[in-house]
C-alpha cells in the first residue's frame, strides 16, 4: 500500500498542460499514425496521469447512444469528478431513446429512473456546453421530470439541433431565449396538439431575441403567423416546395444569408409547371416588398429560380448541374459580383454557352469566381481533355471582368467499372504540369489579377499573380510563395 501511495504521489515527468496539448493532436493524426479516438481512450487506460489528461479531449465532443447501458457508462465516467469534467463538455449529441423500460412497477424501471436522475444532474453541471444535438427531443423531455428541467437550466446554450419537436420542446426553447443564437429544427413527423405550429418555426422563435441563425427542415408556413417578425441574419431551409417568398420577406426582413434546398429529388416532368408558376407568383408579390440587405444565397438553382428575389445578391453559391437553363434568369435577378459554382466535370460547353448570359448582358460585372469541380468519371463517357475544355470554355464565358479566380477539383467521388480507364484518366491528371494548366485557365481572361488552383495530387493550393501589360498582351504568371503574398491573394 505504501509503494502504491508513493507512486501515485510522484509528479509526472511532463507538465500537465503540456500533456493536454500533446494529446490534443492524437485524434487528428489518423493519416500519419492511424491514431483514432479509440487509440486515445486506450492511452488513457495506461496510467492515471494520461487518464486525467485525456478527459478534456474526449469530452470536447460527446455522442451518446440513447440506451440505458450507454447513458449509465457516461454517468459513471462523469460522476468520478463531476465539476472538473462537466467544465470540458462542449458538444453533446443525444440520439433517440431506445430500450428503456415502460413498466413503472418493475425494478428495472426504478433502476433506469436513477440513471436518468444522475444524467440530469450531469446536464445541469454542463454550463460550458456550446452545442446540443437532441434527437427525439419530445421523448427525452417527457421520459423523466428531471431531464426537461436539466435542459432548461442551460440558459447560456448558444446552439441547438432538435430533431422532432412539440409543446414540451417549445417550452424549453422559450427558456433559452437570451442565450440561444443558432437553432436547427426538423418538423418531420411532428405531433402536437397545437396544429397551428406544425411545420412553422415562427411561433417557436418568437421570444428568442438573440437568435441569429435558423435551420429548418420540412417547412410549412401558416398564414396566421405572417405578422410575426424576427431579426434573423441567416436562414437555412431544406425540403420546402413550392416556395413562396412573401412569408419569408415579411417575417425575416433583415436576412443577410439564405440557404435553400427545395427538393430531395427533382422530377422535371412533374415539377416544371409548378416551379414556373411559383416563380411567376413570387415576381408578382414583390412590388415594394423585398429584401434590402440579402447578400448571400447558397443552394440549388431551382430554389433561387423559384424564389426570384428582386434584390441584388452579391454572392450566389449554387449547383448549376440540375437546371442550367435557368442560369440566365438567375443572373439577371441576382446581379452578382461574386460567384461560387459547384459543377460536375461532365457539364458540356454547349450548355454553358447557352445558359450563361454574356458578360455584356450582366448589369454588374462579375469580378470574383470560385469553381468547385466534382471530378466524376462515368464509365468512359468523358475524357480529362473534354472535362478541362468544358471548364475553360466556361471561364471564357464569365471571365472578361474577373479579377480573382479559384478553381478546385475535388477527390474522385465515383469511378467506372473499367479500372484501366480510371488509371489512365487520373494518370493524365497526375502527369499534367500545374503551370501549363494555370496558363490554360487564364488564357480567356482579360483583367485577372490572382489565380488559385487546388489540383488533385497536390499537397497544397497553388497561387499565382497574373500580370499583363494590357488586356490583349501575353500573360505572365508569377508564383506566390510568401504568406504575405498568399494572404493578399486570398483577400482579393
Amino acid at each position: 500500500m505504501t509503494l502504491i501511495t508513493d507512486r501515485a504521489r510522484t509528479p509526472p515527468i511532463l507538465n500537465y498542460d503540456i500533456l493536454i496539448y500533446i494529446m490534443g493532436f492524437l485524434p487528428y493524426l489518423s493519416h500519419l499514425s492511424h491514431a483514432t479516438r479509440h487509440t486515445l481512450c486506450t492511452m488513457m487506460r495506461t496510467c492515471r496521469t494520461l487518464y486525467n489528461a485525456g478527459a478534456p479531449i474526449i469530452l470536447a465532443e460527446v455522442k451518446l447512444r440513447g440506451n440505458p447501458r450507454h447513458i449509465k457508462s457516461f454517468n459513471s465516467f462523469m460522476l468520478r469528478n463531476l465539476l472538473f469534467r462537466c467544465s470540458f463538455l462542449r458538444e453533446l449529441t443525444l440520439r433517440s431513446p431506445k430500450n428503456w423500460s415502460q413498466d413503472v412497477s418493475s425494478e428495472r424501471f426504478k433502476s433506469e429512473s436513477r440513471i436518468l436522475e444522475d444524467f440530469a444532474e450531469i446536464i445541469k453541471g454542463c454550463q460550458n456546453l456550446r452545442h446540443l444535438v437532441l434527437m427525439s427531443s419530445e421523448e427525452w423531455i417527457t421520459m423523466h421530470c428531471s431531464i426537461g428541467c436539466a435542459f432548461a437550466s442551460l440558459y447560456d446554450l448558444p446552439s441547438v439541433l432538435v430533431d422532432g419537436g412539440g409543446e414540451y420542446t417549445t417550452e424549453v426553447l422559450r427558456l433559452w431565449e437570451h442565450g440561444l443564437k443558432s437553432l436547427c429544427i426538423s418538423f418531420d413527423g411532428l405531433e402536437t396538439n397545437d396544429r397551428n405550429t406544425q411545420g412553422d418555426p415562427r411561433p417557436l422563435i418568437h421570444n428568442l431575441c438573440n437568435l441569429k441563425e435558423l435551420h429548418v427542415k420540412f417547412l410549412d408556413f401558416q398564414p396566421e403567423h405572417d405578422a410575426m417578425e424576427h431579426h434573423l441574419e441567416t436562414l437555412s431551409i431544406e425540403l420546402w416546395f413550392p416556395a413562396e417568398i412573401d412569408p419569408l420577406v415579411r417575417s425575416f426582413p433583415q436576412l443577410r444569408n439564405l440557404h435553400f434546398r427545395p427538393l430531395a429529388d427533382y422530377n422535371a416532368q412533374e415539377d416544371d409547371v409548378t416551379i414556373a408558376a411559383t416563380r411567376e407568383n413570387n415576381l408578382i408579390l414583390q412590388g415594394d416588398l423585398h429584401w434590402k440587405i440579402l447578400s448571400y444565397y447558397a443552394g440549388d438553382v431551382i430554389g433561387l429560380y423559384m424564389l426570384a428575389p428582386q434584390c441584388p445578391i452579391s454572392h450566389p453559391d449554387i449547383y448549376p448541374d440540375e437546371c442550367p437553363q435557368h442560369f440566365h434568369e438567375i443572373f439577371r435577378d441576382a446581379m452578382p459580383s461574386r460567384l461560387t459554382l459547384r459543377i460536375e466535370d461532365t457539364i458540356t460547353p454547349s450548355i454553358l454557352t447557352t445558359s450563361m448570359p454574356s458578360p455584356m448582358e450582366l448589369p454588374i460585372p462579375l469580378t470574383h469566381a470560385q469553381l468547385y469541380v466534382e471530378t466524376l468519371y462515368h464509365h468512359g463517357t468523358i475524357s480529362l481533355e473534354d472535362s478541362l475544355r468544358s471548364l475553360f470554355t466556361f471561364i471564357g464565358n464569365i471571365g472578361s471582368k474577373l479579377t480573382a479566380l479559384m478553381v478546385e477539383w475535388s477527390d474522385l467521388r465515383s469511378g467506372p467499372d473499367d479500372t484501366d480507364a480510371l488509371v489512365r484518366f487520373w494518370g493524365n491528371f497526375r502527369n499534367m504540369s500545374p503551370t501549363s494548366l494555370a496558363y490554360d485557365v487564364v488564357r480567356n481572361t482579360k483583367v485577372l489579377k490572382y489565380l488559385i488552383l487546388h489540383i488533385p495530387f497536390q499537397e497544397r493550393a497553388l497561387y499565382w499573380k497574373v500580370e499583363r501589360a494590357h488586356p490583349d498582351a501575353t500573360v505572365i504568371l508569377t508564383p506566390l510563395i510568401t504568406m504575405e503574398e498568399i494572404d493578399i491573394a486570398k483577400e482579393c
